[in-house]
C-alpha cells in the first residue's frame, strides 16, 4: 500500500500498490459478470477497491467525464475522476480533505464497506469542468461484490441536480406564498371587523403590499428555477433600517417557525437609511431568520440587530446554536442540506445570491460553541 504516511481529515490516505492495482484490474478486466453488471445498472457505474480506487467503469461513466478510454480515469478516486474542487486539498486526495466529512459518496463507500451492505446517500459536488465549477446533486449507491475471493464494491452514481433543485424550488415557492396568503387572510379579517376609515386603507395598503409581494415572488421563482439572475434593474429606493425590522416583526408574528422561540429586534440607534430593494431584502433576511428559529431549540432565542457598518448598513442574525465545523464549509453551498430528503439546501445559498447579484452586498458568517451562530448582510447606504 501508498500513501499510508499522508495526513487525512477523514478517509484513510492509503492508495493500492500500482502491482497490485494492475493485477486487480486485469483480474475484472472482461470479466462476464462484471460485464453484465457494468451494462445492467443504470446511471454511470464504477467498480472500485477497498482504497477507493476505480478498477472498472460503465461507458456512460466515460461519457459522463467526456471521456473515451478507460485507462485515463483507471486507479482514481471518484472525485478525481470527477473533477470535484476538493480532491487535491490534501496530498491524500480524494475523501482526505475536511470538506470530505460530509460528502454523501465518501460516506456511502465507507458505509458499505463496514457493514457489508448496500448504502445509498445523496451527494452535493463542486465540480470542474472545462474551467467553470458547477454545482452537482449525485444520487450515490454502493454495494459490496465478491468476485473471486476480492471483496469490491459497485459504485453507481445518478444525476438528481435537476430533481433537488425542482423540489427545492418548490419548497421555497410554496413556503413563501404560504407565509404571504396568511397575511393576506389576516389583513382581510382585521379589515373586516375596522372600525374606522383610517384602519380600513392602513389595511387596504397592506393587502395591496402584500398582493404585490406574492406577484414578484412568482416572477422570482420562476427566474430562480430556469437559472436567471439578470433582473435588472430593481427598483432601488432609500429605505429606512428600521423599516425592514418592522417588516421582518410582521413576517414572524405568526410564523410556525417562531413557535416556542423568542424572536428578539434591536433597533438602529439612529435613523439608518439605506438604497436598496425593500422586498428582497427581506425576502434574504427571512430566510436567514428562519434557518436561525430552525436551529434553536424551543425556549431559545434569535436576534436581529442592525448598525452602521464599514461603506453601508449591517443586518444580524443571532442564534445561540453553532454550526458543526465540518458543515461550515458547506454552508453557502447550493443544494447542501443537513436535512434528509430533496428539497432543501436552498436558503443561505439564495440569501448570498440574491444579496450579492442583485442588491450588492454580502451575506458572511460566523459560529463557534461559546458565541452561537451570527449570519452577518452587509448592504452599501
Amino acid at each position: 500500500m501508498t500513501g499510508g504516511h499522508l495526513e487525512t481529515h477523514f478517509a484513510p490516505a492509503v492508495r493500492t500498490e500500482p502491482s497490485e492495482l494492475a493485477r486487480r484490474i486485469g483480474l475484472i478486466t472482461n470479466n462476464p459478470i462484471v460485464d453484465t453488471l457494468l451494462r445492467a445498472v443504470g446511471g454511470l457505474v464504477a467498480v472500485i477497491d477497498e482504497n477507493r480506487q476505480i478498477l472498472a467503469v460503465n461507458h456512460a461513466f466515460l461519457a459522463g467525464l467526456g471521456c473515451r478510454d478507460s485507462q485515463q480515469v483507471l486507479g482514481l478516486r471518484p472525485g478525481e475522476a470527477l473533477g470535484c474542487v476538493h480532491a487535491d486539498d490534501m496530498p491524500g486526495g480524494c475523501g482526505t480533505s475536511a470538506h470530505c466529512a460530509t460528502c454523501g459518496a465518501v460516506l456511502a463507500i465507507a458505509t458499505a464497506a463496514a457493514l457489508g451492505e448496500a448504502d445509498e446517500r445523496y451527494c452535493v459536488a463542486e465540480v470542474e469542468r472545462e474551467g467553470a465549477v458547477e454545482d452537482l446533486v449525485l444520487k450515490v449507491r454502493a454495494c459490496p461484490i465478491d468476485l473471486g475471493g476480492e471483496r469490491l464494491l459497485l459504485f453507481v452514481l445518478q444525476d438528481a441536480t435537476a430533481e433537488q433543485r425542482t423540489a427545492a424550488m418548490e419548497q421555497a415557492f410554496y413556503h413563501d406564498t404560504s407565509n404571504v396568503l396568511q397575511a393576506l387572510t389576516v389583513a382581510a379579517e382585521l379589515m373586516g371587523g375596522a372600525q374606522d376609515e383610517q384602519e380600513r386603507n392602513q389595511l387596504a395598503e397592506r393587502v395591496v403590499h402584500l398582493v404585490d409581494q406574492l406577484t414578484r415572488d412568482v416572477g422570482l421563482q420562476r427566474a430562480l428555477h430556469g437559472g436567471d439572475f439578470d433582473l435588472h434593474p430593481l427598483p432601488l429606493a432609500e429605505v429606512p433600517a428600521a423599516g425592514i425590522l418592522d417588516e421582518l416583526r410582521s413576517v414572524f408574528l405568526h410564523h410556525p417557525s417562531a413557535a416556542g422561540r423568542t424572536i428578539t429586534f434591536r433597533s438602529p440607534s439612529s435613523d439608518l437609511v439605506l438604497r436598496t430593494d425593500r422586498w428582497l431584502l427581506v425576502r434574504v433576511l427571512t430566510n436567514l431568520v428562519i434557518n436561525a428559529l430552525e436551529a434553536t431549540q424551543p425556549g431559545g432565542r434569535v436576534e436581529i440587530l442592525v448598525s452602521d457598518g464599514p461603506g453601508g448598513v449591517v443586518f444580524m442574525v443571532r442564534n445561540p446554536a453553532a454550526i458543526p465545523r465540518e458543515i461550515q464549509p458547506r454552508v453557502f453551498q447550493k443544494n447542501f442540506s443537513t436535512k434528509h430528503g430533496p428539497g432543501h439546501g436552498l436558503g443561505a445559498w439564495s440569501a448570498r445570491v440574491f444579496t450579492e447579484e442583485l442588491l450588492g452586498g454580502t451575506v458572511t458568517f460566523t459560529s463557534s460553541d461559546r458565541y452561537g451562530t451570527e449570519f452577518r448582510v452587509g448592504l452599501p447606504a
